[in-house]
Formats: structure tokens, C-alpha cells, sequence
């Protein structure tokens, strides 16, 4: 696994949840408006992003963990606040996938 490459598979993955959720929202929208059930929010959800976050800790070495929580609750980085991540009393700013990969690659992958 090459950095660019999980640079790119995690940007990739981040541009297509954002589609997911603007598409989900337009179907709020829809039915609030029309007073329906027209198909389920979640129903459209990909599946994916779990089998993904796997393959990308295999093919890199670290732990998955690690990538789901910077994937979900970090939301790709961009709601990572200073002290999200502390590690020997140190903070590690998780902002981009870049970051996230040299983390992994040196201090996180030993």
C-alpha cells in the first residue's frame, strides 16, 4: 500500500459518503414535503466503508481501529479538535488522510 493510494481510497471514500448523506437529505426533503415514505433514509446507504476500512489496515499494516474512528467520529478529519488524540502526552493532529497515514506509518504502526 502506497500512501497516494490511501490517500486517494480515503478521500474517495469521504466524497462518496458526502453524496450519500446530500442524496439521504433530498429524500427528507422529499418526503416531509409530500408526506411519504419514499424509500427510507438509510435504506440507499453503501455498505462498503467497513469491508474498505479493513482492506486499507490490512494493505497498510495498522490497526483498523484507529482509521474507522478517524473515519467516523472525526468525520474524515474534519471535526478533529487539538487533544482528540493524545499519545504519550502528546497531541497528534489527525486533519487529513496525510496525516492519518504518516501517524499509522511511524509512531501508530509500531
Amino acid at each position: 500500500m502506497t500512501k497516494e493510494l490511501f490517500i486517494k481510497a480515503l478521500d474517495e471514500l469521504r466524497d462518496s459518503e458526502d453524496l450519500v448523506e446530500k442524496i439521504a437529505d433530498l429524500i427528507d426533503d422529499y418526503n416531509q414535503k409530500y408526506k411519504t415514505d419514499f424509500p427510507e433514509r438509510y435504506g440507499m446507504v453503501v455498505q462498503h466503508i467497513d469491508v474498505l476500512i479493513e482492506l486499507l489496515a490490512t494493505l497498510s499494516g495498522p490497526d483498523s481501529d484507529l482509521i474507522s474512528w478517524w473515519c467516523y467520529e472525526e468525520n474524515f478529519g474534519r471535526d478533529y479538535c487539538p487533544g482528540d488524540l493524545v499519545v504519550d502526552g502528546r497531541d497528534v493532529p489527525l486533519y487529513t488522510a496525510e496525516d492519518l497515514w504518516n501517524y499509522l506509518t511511524t509512531e501508530g504502526g509500531e
